[in-house]
């Protein structure tokens, strides 16, 4: 026999089990009126214990403090539907729309072709900016309206008192992917990365050269130069062995750019992990299903959503936050693309 779904508490409920009338419910529960501090916390306690939550946004529309809508852009440089083939955005959207929608807020995905006018017309709260340019014209121009603002990822523009940035660290990630793949004996090892527009391209380089340098080793940098595509990482590569040079490992920061130095890789003749390791900085379903699969970066792009959503709704609300700005570590997960004789021996040793 199938079970009706259980209904929420209503405002009634909680007027009926306090012993006060709805609009004492509502005034105690929103601040208003001349409610003394025996029966608010009473009807506090009571809408804790019903779980009763209200409407968050319409309790905002009526006090005309806004309409409780976040807006989230990806600062995507290819074309806005790209957005949705990248795994790490599309969890990244999600996590970051459940975090708002808890906080009485509707996180809404504003297209990437947007014009400045259409962002000036939106209701918005605040914004979310996924992977902002070193020097993003939209975050200055939201900073100019005072709208609260959090990137993922930083920019080069001064923080004020409205905006925050959440991140990976991008500096130890890329130096844990590079001492793993020494450890399976690779010395050479080749960066693929794309142009040079936003901070974890800039970080995950300069972490690069240096690591390379303290080892003694040459930096060798391939930038893709038409996008991040599988197509861009095939020429890329494809470019480095005409150069005369194969490395021992290639470590791309972005799934496609991996996915098209695998075939370029297997284009030449070559194999992985047999001639070349190959790695990639951001993990995704095509990674795990390429052939070999390919070994990645865990960025946690739950956390990492989750966090900005909350770091962003208590910027609107004007709440105390510990900081506002949270770099977020990542895991190298290990994949048969750089698996060698060594690493097989100690898996099934």
């Amino acid at each position: 026999m199938n079970q009706s779904p259980r209904r929420s508490a209503s405002i009634e409920d909680v007027a009926r089990q306090a012993g006060v009338s709805r609009t004492t419910v509502s005034q105690a529960l929103n601040g208003k009126g001349r409610v003394n501090a025996e029966t608010r916390l009473r009807v506090e306690q009571t809408a804790r214990a019903l779980g009763y939550r209200g409407n968050a946004i319409a309790r905002r529309l009526a006090s005309g403090a806004g309409g409780g809508v976040l807006a989230l852009h990806v600062a995507a440089r290819e074309s806005p539907t790209v957005v949705w083939d990248v795994e790490y955005f599309t969890i990244l959207m999600s996590a970051a729309a459940t975090a708002a929608l808890s906080h009485g807020y509707w996180l809404a995905l504003a297209p990437g072709s947007a014009a400045e006018d259409m962002w000036n017309s939106l209701p918005t709260d605040g914004v979310i900016i996924v992977d902002p340019l070193i020097d993003d014209p939209l975050v200055r121009a939201f900073e100019d309206r005072d709208v609260p603002v959090v990137t993922v990822g930083r920019s080069s523009l001064e923080l004020n008192g409205r905006r925050g940035w959440v991140d990976n660290d991008h500096n130890s990630g890329t130096r844990a992917m590079l001492e793993y793949l020494r450890d399976q004996g690779a010395g050479s090892i080749a960066l693929l990365t794309g142009p040079e527009m936003n901070c974890y391209t800039l970080d995950t380089r300069k972490a690069y050269e240096d690591w390379v340098g303290e080892h003694g080793a040459e930096a060798r940098c391939y930038t893709a130069g038409s996008g991040l595509s599988e197509e861009a990482g095939y020429e890329t590569t494809a470019k480095m062995f005409a150069d005369g040079w194969r490395p021992d490992a290639i470590y791309a920061t972005v799934d496609r750019l991996a996915l098209g130095s695998l075939h370029a890789i297997k284009d030449h003749g070559l194999s992985v992990p047999e001639d070349i390791l190959l790695s990639s900085l951001s993990d995704s379903q095509s990674a795990r299903l390429a052939r070999p699969p390919l070994t990645a970066l865990d960025l946690h792009p739950e956390l990492v959503g989750r966090c900005a959503a909350e770091m962003l709704t208590a910027l609107v609300e004007g709440g105390k936050i510990q900081s506002r700005h949270r770099l977020i570590s990542a895991q190298v997960v290990p994949r048969r693309s750089t698996e060698t004789p060594r690493s097989r021996d100690a898996r099934t040793g």
